[in-house]
């Protein structure tokens, strides 16, 4: 059963959309909310697994709920609600790490049907629950100096249900009888998602030999491991301590010396005292021409390669690394889409249709993460060009984008399509639902805005660059399109600058 929360204030669209999920036999709305803070105290105390939100919310809106909901894990999944014209609400939800969208206008049986079962089908398996078993039982041996080795154990394809549990049950039990044989230390098999070795080293030796016979004792259950199950294990080693009320601590802390190991695929072994992780992620800024003009794989892969370089060098946390990648190439995917598509509902299906969080966050290692997201990115570009081609209206929408900054008329439009001024004036509507003057003036006013954000242009330069006729009729389709004008939005400008 998916459990599925429901947040927004428009409560023609709450009721709509639980009743589309609640006529599916495996979907259960486990609430619905017209406020943010409502649905942010069900969550802390109710188990859900996707969460459905709007972003324009009154008092707490959707961005903040997505990120409280991300700081304290209260659901594996999360869907937004968008309208299309609300890009910058969409891309810094992005940001968040969203696993799935959909557009309002855009919504019916069938389309928030497969959101919901695909983001269900990426997050489904990838926790698992912490068992009861107490730590208590490794309190008699409070003796010695300890350290904490967490372990994973290398998975082969097509492991799954009854037979890889019982698979994974015969390792644990053969780790446990090499940890005793060798009297290493003890194992716990259930605490959180990897078993973990409390290893004991008694005696007054130095940490010179604690370290060498930890060598030992790792060499001794990789060897025996690997002969009787074929199979690889990692450890993440964390460091000394005494007391076993720091089991749990240190814990955490070998877990994060298991994250080199995205970065360095040929070792087995990681030690805590070897990082001191970064949050902060090198710039990875994709080029959208080699989409929009000549596509080169080589370029994309260089520059996926060289993020990647930048973030082993500066140590950079693993999970920043994943957010970073999530969010460059699902705003770069976001962009090029808005330059190329132009009906309404287009877009959210393209970005699902496309797994970027899913296919980040199951990359084991850097390597991975590199060859998967560059042939996710030329699966998108080879779709979409065919669909471009496809698209008889295509070369019209390219030819508006590159000539932006002139006068275009419709005649020259309308022979591109080889059609008469009437005739292509309703085609065009069909396809865009607005008139050719009418799409021409937004595509112009967003050029607007970006030579707005520069101060050393005029008006009238801006104008003159953007293929408006005088200063004058710039201002005003200005404020007809954005309903604010020049100078407010300016101000707003400056503002976010401070």
């Amino acid at each position: 059963m998916i459990r599925v929360a429901i947040v927004d204030d428009e409560i023609l669209a709450r009721v709509g959309i639980q009743s589309l999920l609640e006529s599916c036999e495996d979907i259960q709305v486990a609430g619905s909310f017209g406020v943010a803070e409502e649905a942010f105290k069900f969550l802390r105390t109710n188990l859900v697994d996707i969460v459905i939100t709007d972003i324009e919310m009154p008092n707490m809106n959707g961005l903040e709920l997505i990120r409280r909901i991300r700081e304290q894990k209260l659901a594996a999944g999360v869907i937004i609600l968008s309208c299309y014209e609300k890009f910058e609400y969409a891309k810094e939800a992005i940001s968040l790490g969203v696993d799935g969208y959909i557009l309002k206008q855009d919504i019916n049986q069938e389309a928030i049907e497969k959101v919901v079962y695909d983001v269900a089908a990426r997050i489904r398996g990838k926790e698992r629950p912490v068992k009861s078993e107490s730590i208590e039982q490794m309190m008699d041996s409070s003796e010695g100096v300890k350290t904490v080795a967490v372990m994973k154990i290398g998975q082969e394809e097509g492991e799954a249900g009854e037979q890889g549990l019982n698979r994974e049950k015969m390792m644990l039990h053969l780790l446990e009888e090499l940890v005793a044989h060798y009297h290493m230390g003890n194992v716990l098999s259930s605490y959180k998602r990897n078993p973990f070795i409390i290893f004991r080293f008694e005696g007054e030796g130095t940490a010179r030999d604690r370290h060498g016979m930890l060598e030992e004792y790792i060499d001794i259950i990789e060897k025996n491991f690997f002969q009787y199950t074929n199979r690889q294990i990692l450890f993440g080693i964390s460091g000394e301590f005494m007391d076993t009320r720091e089991i749990l601590p240190r814990y955490e802390e070998a877990e994060e010396a298991l994250q080199q190991r995205f970065y360095h695929e040929q070792r087995q072994v990681f030690f805590s005292g070897e990082i001191s992780w970064q949050e902060r992620t090198p710039p990875l800024m994709f080029s959208e021409d080699i989409f929009l003009n000549e596509f080169k794989a080589e370029i994309l892969e260089r520059e996926l390669s060289e993020f990647l370089r930048s973030c082993r060098e500066q140590q950079v946390r693993v999970k920043s690394v994943r957010e970073g990648m999530n969010q460059s190439v699902s705003i770069l995917m976001f962009n090029i889409l808005k330059k190329t598509l132009h009906r309404d509902g287009e877009i959210g299906a393209w970005m699902n249709r496309y797994p970027v969080s899913g296919t980040i966050s199951d990359a084991a290692c850097a390597g991975d993460m590199k060859r998967d997201v560059l042939a996710l990115l030329m699966d998108f570009h080879r779709d979409l060009e065919a669909h471009l081609r496809e698209d008889s209206f295509g070369e019209v929408f390219r030819y508006i984008d590159r000539k932006i900054q002139t006068r275009l008329s419709l005649e020259e439009l309308a022979a591109l399509s080889n059609m008469s001024v009437s005739a292509f004036s309703k085609r065009f509507k069909e396809r865009t639902s607005m008139p050719p003057i009418q799409y021409i003036n937004l595509k112009k006013i967003e050029k607007v805005k970006e030579y707005l954000k520069r101060p050393e242009y005029t008006l009238g330069e801006i104008a003159d660059l953007t293929g408006f006729s005088n200063e004058n009729y710039m201002v005003r389709v200005f404020k007809k399109i954005t309903g604010s004008t020049i100078t407010d939005y300016r101000k707003q400008i400056n503002m976010a600058r401070m």
